[in-house]
């Protein structure tokens, strides 16, 4: 019975199908990996050694490629991650309260209406107005040429 210990002493069991893994998929890869899902449907029932059924095996086997797995402990919280196509977990620890980070400010977009003109954008940093046919930025100097 295949089992995954967790180095807080908790072990996962691997053994029933399907277990309790979150199953993970690269975005970009998502439309491929529904393509090789649609193949393996589509030839699934067809007759052992068909081609149709040879086509679905293969969409099978390259859609398995594309999935990691994870598991998150009951125990104490911490995230065992492997990655497509990975032999070995990584290991994640959650931050106690004195290792969180600050918060930060996200990006924000603009208003539809941003009341610029068709030769100005808006500098991120201070939020001014730059005219298009500038180099740089006059308040923060951020060239983009």
């Amino acid at each position: 019975m295949p089992k995954l210990p967790c180095p807080c002493g908790f072990i996962h069991d691997l053994s029933p199908i399907p277990d309790d893994a979150w199953l993970t998929i690269r975005d970009v890869n998502i439309e491929a990996y529904e393509k090789f899902i649609r193949v393996f449907q589509d030839g699934f029932n067809s007759p052992e050694r068909s081609p149709e059924r040879e086509q679905s095996n293969r969409g099978l086997r390259e859609a398995s490629k594309m999935k990691g797995r994870l598991y998150e402990c009951p125990d104490c919280g911490r995230l065992m991650w492997r990655k497509a196509r990975g032999q070995e977990y990584r290991v994640f620890r959650l931050e106690t309260q004195d290792e969180q980070p600050q918060p930060i400010e996200l990006a924000h977009t603009e208003p539809a209406d941003t009341g610029l003109g068709k030769e100005e954008f808006r500098c991120f940093r201070y939020k001014s107005v730059v005219l298009a046919n500038l180099d740089s930025c006059p308040q923060c100097g951020w060239e983009w040429k």
